[in-house]
């Protein structure tokens, strides 16, 4: 998304993975890591490309063809003869020109495999992850970091708006241990996935709400993200770390004088 015109990018300060372990060393032991994952953990995004395997290659079932199209129509989006694949694309267009509320965006990605069971998804995601290519995604740097604390014994959180399963998935394929996970959790009948969520969608301030309702009021010694969307999730942190930002989190950057941009490390 682009900023308004009187929002400037600003350089931020950098800090290395010694650093941001060394202070991680210091903090409380009940204060927690919290991080994004797409764009922070792995480049691209793990949600586009489970929307991607269903619309491309297998399909909506009717409630969520049923759902989707519904949702366009709601918000002036025409569908009239169009295939799901259209009507996608429209809503994606809509949302790049700001006609659209890019929340709701993503929300209809998450619950798109609605009329599934649970089963199905998880073949569809463990396909979905033999082509993707996940492992040569990977951030070094973030890496580092979920580790050591990891093997500090300190709490873990994933943070995502992408979907529950298909974030759990990827941190199992790629053996990342998360101590929790707050994703887009669909709501599910009889074993059924519905076409929309069970608890509130962890975007922006719904990061917030999504992370203090699994740490309480925990201290979160390092958060991470890429995103402007993540910068209240990051203002949490002692330690808020930009991983290989975006320019709307670089413009608006400058109203989080702590944030530092996390230096790259390469295999």
């Amino acid at each position: 998304m682009t900023t308004s015109s009187g929002e400037r990018a600003h350089t931020m300060k950098t800090i290395s993975v010694d650093a941001v372990l060394e202070g991680l060393s210091r903090a409380p032991s009940n204060a927690v890591v919290a991080f994004d994952c797409d764009g922070t953990l792995w480049s691209g995004d793990v949600g586009e490309d489970w929307f991607v395997a269903l619309i491309e290659r297998e399909g909506l079932a009717k409630s969520a063809s049923d759902a989707m199209r519904a949702e366009a129509m709601a918000h002036g989006i025409p569908v009239d003869s169009l295939t799901d694949r259209a009507v996608a694309e429209a809503m994606l267009a809509a949302a790049n020109e700001h006609r659209y509320d890019e929340k709701r965006l993503y929300e209809m990605m998450a619950w798109a495999g609605a009329g599934r069971s649970e089963a199905e998804v998880a073949k569809i995601i463990d396909a979905m992850l033999g082509r993707v290519g996940l492992p040569s995604r990977l951030y070094e740097e973030t890496l580092a970091i979920l580790r050591a604390a990891r093997a500090d014994g300190r709490a873990v959180v994933a943070v995502s708006a992408s979907p529950r399963a298909v974030i759990e998935a990827c941190l199992a394929h790629l053996g990342v241990e998360a101590s929790a996970v707050c994703a887009a959790t669909q709501a599910i009948d009889r074993g059924v996935l519905l076409p929309s969520l069970s608890a509130p969608m962890p975007y922006a301030h719904g990061k917030v709400l999504g992370l203090r309702a699994i740490i309480g009021d925990a201290p979160v010694a390092v958060a991470l993200g890429d995103s402007a969307f993540d910068l209240e999730m990051l203002a949490l942190a002692t330690q808020p770390l930009a991983v290989r930002p975006k320019p709307a989190l670089r413009e608006r950057g400058a109203s989080l004088a702590t944030l530092r941009e996390l230096e790259r490390l390469t295999r």
